[in-house]
């Protein structure tokens, strides 16, 4: 059976719920705008990259595709 992210291993991957809630918000912005909503694809996105530093990474990675 597949890990479920519950609100204390969320906890545990941030040092405060500001920070948690600003991630969240960062990826539902991300998935809404590709057009992948579902629940699940957040979910999963979440639990293989956890962290702010994987999101910033897909950031850049995505600004340097527009500058070309």
């Amino acid at each position: 059976m597949e890990d479920l992210l519950t609100n204390e291993s969320l906890r545990g991957m941030f040092k405060d719920s500001f920070e948690l809630t600003h991630f969240a918000i960062q990826v539902g912005r991300r998935s809404v705008a590709s057009g992948d909503i579902s629940l699940k694809s957040i979910l999963g996105w979440v639990r293989k990259h956890p962290t702010q530093e994987a999101l910033d990474e897909l950031d850049r990675e995505e600004s340097e595709g527009n500058d070309e």
